[in-house]
């Protein structure tokens, strides 16, 4: 068990295909290489620890026809989540019939992303909040253009 706030990918409504988890993996490596203070990542066939340099880790496993996640920096979350869904936007482009519902963890229990957002439920919303403060310090992340950039078959 890694403490930090929680989410899930559940593509039990279709399947997850083959490599895909992989190929999430192999993305956020490749973001995570370009902060000089990123640790080095923790690979195995189906769990993985990737550092974001000072920002913090997330903790990615596959089981079950899900991709589990833990962001281990409460502040970082919302920012390291959109990432994700930038890059599992990106592999969706590759695989047609990739179809996933996403579910974040809200005292206790999974509940929808639209509806965490809909209702800024907490603590995801607080994680809003705080990215919004803290990003007037720190210069805009353009995830697309990164993604663009690589070639994801």
């Amino acid at each position: 068990r890694v403490p930090g706030l929680k989410a899930i990918f559940d593509f039990s409504e279709s399947f997850l295909p083959v490599g895909v988890f992989q190929r999430l993996v192999c993305l956020c490596v490749i973001y995570s290489g370009r902060d000089k203070n990123s640790q080095q990542p923790l690979l195995d066939k189906t769990t993985s620890t990737i550092s974001f340099g000072n920002q913090g880790r997330i903790h990615l496993c596959e089981n079950d026809e899900k991709i589990y996640v833990t962001f281990e920096s409460a502040q970082n979350a919302w920012n390291h989540l959109q990432i994700l869904l930038a890059m599992m936007r990106k592999l969706k482009t590759g695989v047609v019939s990739l179809r996933w519902n996403l579910e974040l963890k809200v005292d206790g229990d999974y509940v929808a992303y639209d509806k965490v957002r809909q209702k800024k439920m907490k603590p995801w919303f607080q994680t809003i909040e705080a990215a919004q403060l803290k990003s007037s310090s720190v210069p805009n992340l353009d995830i697309s253009s990164y993604l663009e950039r690589l070639c994801v078959k």
